[in-house]
């Protein structure tokens, strides 16, 4: 099919720069000249350029360079919704057009926040991400050595670890993670002189549990700087909480206020569920690492843990290690 008239395409190569929750912000060309600028409001609606917020006469937000706008998601010309891959969103009303498929989850039962079938992230737009309705996602991280590798967590865990990360290095601690998701065969794999569940209860098979890897630790004395952990483990927005007895598995965390339990204090079905759920997402998302990276790199979000050896001494001359 031909189509005749109009304007040339810009066919050229451009880069896309986006904010902590992955929304274009700005477009530039080869030679870093900004070719298109975008600007929200917490639920996706677009910022105009106008005289009352000083964006008016600024060229690049009168540009319109691509479709992939609030969270990275593609924005429909015609319905003017965003797709969310499972669902449609609507800036306009900030909800979704139609109920989340999880019509029962561990979520929904212990947070009665999500028992909106319609709302987005909690009604928490700039905290928090609904990158595809599933639970699990990708992230970078950093392990074994400081390399960045691409482990997974249960999406409600994300903003929390960056917390954590946060907290741990404005306490001079730097650190890298050992484990983060696994599936039941790595599990059932590990060999540990420390605590392992292996009834396929872990909250490490659905997501919710993160292990420190001592060995990387650049504060001397791991298990002395465990005070200074648990704490940043604990501030206001992270809430990851440490085993009871810390000597069984030092620097193990998890999210106990998502492990749901019954009267007896056994994880419950809900909990059972959320693995089968979380393991399914997981298989899913590597299938899409295989045949999409482009849109399974659209999904990875980046948590830095770790301050490599040389840059940490750097700081500590430098006295920037603190916040």
């Amino acid at each position: 099919m031909a189509e005749y008239g109009g304007t040339e395409p810009d066919t050229a190569t451009h880069y896309v720069t986006t904010d902590h929750l992955g929304s274009t912000r700005v477009v530039t060309d080869r030679n870093k000249a900004i070719v298109m600028c975008r600007d929200y409001l917490p639920f996706g609606d677009e910022l105009i350029a106008s005289s009352q917020n000083g964006r008016n006469g600024i060229s690049c937000y009168g540009a319109d360079e691509t479709t992939h706008k609030f969270t990275g998601k593609e924005r429909d010309s015609e319905s003017r919704l965003d797709n969310f891959g499972a669902r449609y969103f609507s800036w306009a009303s900030g909800r979704f057009n139609s109920p989340d498929p999880f019509f029962m989850s561990t979520q929904r039962r212990t947070d009665p926040q999500q028992w909106n079938m319609y709302a987005y992230v909690r009604n928490n737009p700039l905290g928090f991400l609904d990158p595809d309705c599933k639970e699990l996602r990708p992230v970078y991280v950093h392990v074994t050595g400081g390399q960045q590798d691409i482990r997974y967590i249960d999406a409600r865990l994300v903003p929390r670890l960056q917390r954590f990360a946060e907290a741990s290095l404005g306490r001079g601690l730097s650190f890298t993670f050992n484990e983060l998701f696994r599936t039941p065969e790595h599990h059932e794999g590990i060999v540990t002189p420390f605590t392992k569940n292996t009834t396929g209860t872990s909250p490490h098979l659905a997501g919710l549990a993160v292990d420190i890897n001592v060995a990387t630790s650049l504060t001397p004395g791991f298990l002395a700087s465990l005070p200074d952990l648990n704490a940043a483990a604990a501030v206001k927005g992270s809430e990851l909480s440490p085993l009871s007895n810390q000597m069984d598995d030092p620097g193990h965390y998890q999210a106990n206020d998502l492990i749901t339990r019954d009267a007896n204090g056994k994880v419950d079905h809900a909990f059972m569920e959320l693995i089968k759920e979380n393991q399914a997402s997981f298989t899913e998302l590597e299938q899409l690492r295989q045949t999409n990276p482009t849109e399974f790199g659209n999904r990875v979000v980046q948590i830095d843990t770790y301050i490599p050896p040389q840059r940490e001494r750097a700081c500590r001359e430098e006295g920037t290690c603190e916040p």
